[in-house]
C-alpha cells in the first residue's frame, strides 16, 4: 500500500502526496507556491477573462429566495455521502457483487465475464478508475451548480463570488482534466510493480484469485491504493464546493 507521512503532506493535498509516492518524485516545499502555479495554469487569455469578470461583477441582485442554508448543507452532505459510498461499495465484495451494481463501478475481480488472465493486465483497472472519475466529475459539477444557484440569490457579495467561481472553473477546467488523467497512468506503474514482485516470488499453489485478494496479496494491496486514490481525488475535487459553502456560513455568522 502507498505509504505517506505527515511531513510529506504538510503543504499539499493528500492526493498529491499519494501520487508522489507512486511516482517516487520529490517536491521542494519552497517551490510549491499555489498562487504562482495558478498563474502559470491560467495564462494570458485566462487572465484577461478573469479581469473582464472582475470589471463586470453585478452591483445588485433581487434576493427573492429566503435563507435555506440548512437545506443547502444537507444537499452537500447527502450528495457527498452518496458519492463516497459509490466508491467504497465498489470494493465491498470483490467476488460476488450485487447484480444491480453498474459493472464499470465495481472492481474487476467481481466482473463475472472477466477471464482470469485478463486480471493480470492493467486495462480493466484503468476502466474502473476512469469510470469513477467520470462519476465524480458529473456529480460534483452538478452539486457545484446547485450551490452557486443558492449563493447567487442570497446576497450581492455571494453572487459576485459565484461569478468569480464560474470564471475560474472555466479557465482551470481543461488543466484539471489533464492532470486528473495522469492518475491512471501512474497507477499502471504501481500495478506492474506489484505484479512483477508477485511473479518473482510466486508459489504455484497460491497463484489463485483468493490468495491474490488475501491480506498482503498483491491485488489486495493494489485495490487499497485504488481506493485511497479515489477518495483522495474526491476530497480534492470537493474543495471548491466546500469553499463556497464556507462563504455562505461565514456571511450568515457575520450578519447574525
Amino acid at each position: 500500500m502507498i505509504q505517506t507521512t505527515s511531513s510529506t503532506l504538510l503543504d499539499r493535498s493528500r492526493l498529491v502526496g499519494l501520487l508522489m509516492e507512486l511516482s517516487k518524485s520529490k517536491l521542494n516545499s519552497a517551490e510549491y507556491n499555489l498562487a504562482e502555479r495558478l498563474s502559470y495554469l491560467i495564462g494570458v487569455q485566462g487572465s484577461i477573462n478573469l479581469a473582464r469578470t472582475l470589471q463586470h461583477l453585478p452591483s445588485h441582485i433581487n434576493t427573492t429566495v429566503s435563507d435555506n442554508s440548512v437545506s443547502l448543507q444537507d444537499d452537500v452532505l447527502t450528495t457527498c455521502r452518496s458519492m463516497v459510498n459509490a466508491i467504497t461499495s465498489g470494493f465491498a465484495d470483490k467476488l460476488s457483487p450485487d447484480n444491480e451494481t453498474d459493472t464499470q463501478l465495481i472492481v474487476p475481480t467481481a466482473w463475472h465475464s472477466l477471464k482470469f488472465e485478463i486480471l493480470q493486465t492493467y486495462e480493466p483497472y484503468r476502466r474502473f478508475y476512469s469510470a469513477h472519475q467520470a462519476e465524480m466529475g458529473v456529480g460534483l459539477q452538478s452539486l457545484r451548480q446547485r450551490v452557486r444557484a443558492h449563493l447567487s440569490s442570497t446576497s450581492i457579495e455571494l453572487h459576485q463570488l459565484t461569478e468569480l467561481d464560474i470564471a475560474l472553473d472555466d479557465n482551470l477546467a481543461p488543466h484539471t482534466r489533464r492532470l486528473f488523467n495522469v492518475i491512471p497512468k501512474l497507477l499502471e506503474q504501481r500495478f506492474k510493480l506489484l505484479l512483477a514482485q508477485h511473479n518473482e516470488s510466486s508459489d504455484s499453489n497460491k497463484d489463485e484469485l483468493e490468495h491474490w485478494l488475501a491480506p498482503g496479496g498483491w491485488l489486495e494491496l493494489f485495490y487499497q491504493d485504488l481506493r485511497e486514490l479515489l477518495l483522495a481525488e474526491f476530497d480534492l475535487r470537493l474543495q471548491p464546493i466546500l469553499g463556497l459553502l464556507e462563504a455562505v456560513n461565514e456571511q450568515k455568522n457575520t450578519s447574525s
